[in-house]
């Protein structure tokens, strides 16, 4: 599930990015006549207000899922014969980055007042028969899509458009459409357990750590919930995780997964992270993916999925695109018995022991097929703990304490990898000194050059160049942990080499000696 407009979208103007929604909508009410679509915000959205977009998308959604999603850009939506419920989130409320604030101000600021509280949620009654529902989850759709024809079963694409207000940074009228989500969140999930309704929550941004940004040991720009907002989200899916069947999520361009434990360790709660149609990403690729869920409409519980791809350097050469599939969940490729948060945990605790052989499915899958590069040691450790540990505290935790015992079962050295993020974390605390250097020289400059400035053009000077700091402070932390990434290499190659060495060295000692003995 990620967004239906083009990471470059941002550079659109308003009515050109509306047009392109609109056209997507077209395209999928063409495709998919059923009218149960249900469109989930992305980040790639812009200052678009949420009543433009639930006019937009007034055919798909009912009268009280509609009230919802065009004060905030989330709504719920009942069944009541199957007591299955859905939840939309808009994410963008929970996420960092501090330059969505003022274009979700903008989006919100035409609503009238009045209470977001619906936590009845929408009713669709009771459109699915049959016993199967299927679920197909891509990416730039940005739809869940439900329908039976001819007696065949149920299908559903579940995606998110990428449109609406985002926020996360928040801050005045901001924060306070994001409080209202939470009560809002609460009220529905209560009354989901008063009526032990089955739950699926979708959304677009996952919480927890990006399991491919090896060495990112605290959250930081779009890609991640606040550490308050993280906890928040994970202490509701805990209290309510006998009522939450399932939770799906997009946005990292990666084919993975999330287990959720309780207090005492035991699993209580999954997550899938589908891979996108778009190949874009600034630091890993991926092909162009799309997932097909296969679930139980009586219980609500996921049986399978099927992930299809497209091999895009293969569809370049022919000029043909081909889609085919990947692998199924629960065949030979993982070896699952069921979709569960157990089967899943017992699935990542194999990457943990070392089966190589099924990490490097994973590691194939994480990618859709378009991994250039094996994943071992650090990188492993990566997915691993990112897969178990939601929590950033616990992630951090994780990534020291897997370290340490990888370093002490190699023999190694064993604070190599945690003095690496320490290093790491030296970096990033020093990274806002340099970006305040640098707006205070780039003041500077622009003060000498222009010289008959006010003393008010310092000030000036320095919002000019405050400007920069956004963009610049993704950049920085990105050259920071690959520096932080490289000394840790580097530092493993020598240790290596000196352990070689040695191991020669002490071949020639004990040959001399066996001779001197004779």
């Amino acid at each position: 599930m990620t967004d239906g407009l083009s990471h470059s979208a941002k550079r659109m103007h308003e009515t050109k990015r509306l047009d392109v929604l609109r056209n997507i909508t077209e395209l999928m009410s063409r495709t998919f006549p059923s009218q149960f679509v249900f469109p989930v915000l992305g980040h790639e959205d812009g200052s678009a207000n949420f009543e433009q977009l639930g006019e937009l998308w007034r055919h798909w959604l009912p009268l009280e899922a509609l009230q919802t999603f065009e004060k905030g850009g989330y709504y719920t939506i009942e069944q009541t014969k199957s007591r299955l419920r859905i939840i939309a989130l808009n994410t963008n409320y929970m996420r960092h980055d501090a330059k969505y604030s003022q274009s979700h101000s903008s989006a919100v600021k035409q609503r009238p007042d009045g209470s977001y509280h619906y936590p009845a949620g929408g009713h669709y009654g009771d459109h699915h028969m049959g016993k199967h529902y299927h679920a197909r989850e891509g990416s730039s759709s940005g739809y869940l899509y439900s329908d039976r024809r001819n007696g065949y079963s149920s299908s559903s694409n579940v995606a998110d458009s990428g449109i609406g207000g985002h926020a996360s940074a928040l801050s005045g009228s901001s924060s306070h459409e994001s409080e209202k989500q939470w009560e809002w969140l609460e009220e529905v999930l209560a009354k989901s357990s008063r009526n032990k309704e089955t739950v699926y929550i979708v959304g677009h941004i996952p919480p927890g750590s990006d399991e491919r940004h090896i060495g990112h040991t605290i959250p930081f720009g779009h890609s991640s919930f606040t550490e308050k907002n993280n906890v928040r989200y994970l202490r509701l899916v805990k209290r309510y995780s006998s009522i939450i069947q399932g939770q799906f999520f997009g946005h990292l361009h990666s084919d993975s997964f999330r287990v959720v434990y309780n207090e005492v360790g035991k699993p209580v709660s999954w997550m899938m992270i589908a891979p996108s149609i778009s190949p874009r990403r600034s630091s890993e690729s991926n092909n162009p993916a799309m997932r097909l869920y296969k679930f139980d409409t009586d219980t609500g519980q996921v049986l399978d999925y099927t992930q299809y791809y497209l091999d895009l350097e293969q569809a370049n050469k022919l000029e043909e695109a081909v889609w085919q599939p990947e692998y199924n969940l629960t065949t030979y490729y993982y070896g699952l018995s069921e979709v569960s948060s157990l089967a899943l945990h017992n699935l990542a605790d194999r990457f943990n022991n070392a089966d190589d052989a099924q990490f490097m499915k994973y590691y194939r899958a994480n990618s859709v097929r378009h991994a250039t590069s094996t994943c071992e040691g650090v990188c492993l450790l990566n997915h691993y703990c990112a897969i178990t540990r939601l929590d950033y505290r616990e992630f951090r935790s994780c990534l020291e304490t897997a370290a340490k015992a990888m370093a002490s079962k190699n023999g190694s050295p064993g604070g190599l990898y945690v003095s690496t993020l320490a290093f790491n974390r030296l970096l990033m605390a020093i990274l806002p000194v340099l970006l305040m250097f640098l707006v205070v020289w780039s003041s500077t400059v622009s003060v000498d050059t222009t010289r008959n400035v006010t003393p008010g053009g310092l000030h000036i000077g320095t919002l000019h160049s405050s400007a920069y700091i956004a963009s610049c402070w993704h950049i920085a932390a990105g050259w920071m942990m690959a520096i932080g990434h490289g000394i840790r290499l580097t530092l493993a190659t020598v240790w290596a080499t000196i352990d070689k060495a040695t191991a020669v060295l002490l071949t020639l000692v004990n040959g001399c000696a066996s001779k001197g003995s004779h």
